[in-house]
């Protein structure tokens, strides 16, 4: 009974620990961090944001709260999860939450009800559309406008 028990806990050990090292792998090899730093000389970041990408049904229905660092510095625009979120394999990919997208990809602007609309081309030449729920909305047009 005892050998069943603690092959038991080894199972269960090894199931919540191996999607975790399958997710650091799979960002290793595609050149993801597994953690952030934070980008140099932002002109606004804000932590415990939240938002959603319209790249697809599912990106819209999921989305973050409460759980992205919104950063725009003197060439980019940053939006990423919190890095715990990272390590849950494919997640910033699926829900369209992970970009830089340089200066010159943003396209439009504009505040509306749902929080702030950015439309831009991703790093894949596709045009996207992110919505920003921020606290600091007005420093966020403030700082992008800066950049454009």
């Amino acid at each position: 009974m005892a050998e069943i028990q603690e092959w038991m806990l080894v199972a269960i050990i090894l199931l919540g620990v191996l999607p975790i090292i399958v997710a650091i792998v799979d960002r290793w090899r595609r050149g993801k961090p597994i953690v952030y730093s934070d980008p140099p000389s932002p002109l606004f970041k804000e932590t415990f944001a939240s938002g959603n990408s319209h790249r697809s049904l599912f990106a819209q229905l999921g989305g973050a709260t409460r759980a992205l660092v919104v950063a725009v510095t003197s060439q980019e625009l940053v939006v990423r999860p919190f890095s715990p979120a990272t390590l849950v394999p494919r997640l910033p990919e699926i829900t369209g939450l992970e970009h830089r997208i340089p200066a010159a990809e943003i396209h439009e602007v504009r505040s509306t009800e749902e929080g702030v609309d950015i439309d831009f081309t991703n790093d894949r030449g596709a045009r996207e559309r992110l919505t920003l729920r921020l606290k600091d909305e007005s420093g966020f047009l403030n700082a992008l406008s800066a950049l454009r």
